[in-house]
């Protein structure tokens, strides 16, 4: 029984504080399960009053986020292994 006071405790000091929450993912759009927790959570984030900040990198397949000006662009690099040298974007 306690336990469950203080953990409901903490959902409200965590649902009424007005802090700002950077969120980070590589991908801003659906592309699997992780993205779809990810939006999951900011909705809720966003729901709950939250300022919620956008970082991620520049895709034609993103959603809207007025943050996306800052995302970053996708790099191109060469890596050189045994087998030979392939291209890897990161």
């Amino acid at each position: 029984m306690v336990l469950a006071m203080e953990i409901q405790i903490t959902v409200r000091v965590l649902l009424t504080d007005s802090s700002k929450i950077l969120l980070v993912n590589k991908f801003f759009y659906l592309n699997g399960g992780s993205e779809r927790v990810f939006f999951q959570e900011r909705e809720f984030l966003i729901r709950h009053g939250k300022n919620v900040i956008d970082f991620s990198m520049e895709d034609y397949r993103n959603f809207f986020s007025r943050y996306s000006k800052h995302f970053f662009h996708t790099l191109i690099i060469l890596v050189q292994r045994a087998s030979g040298i392939r291209l890897k974007l990161v």
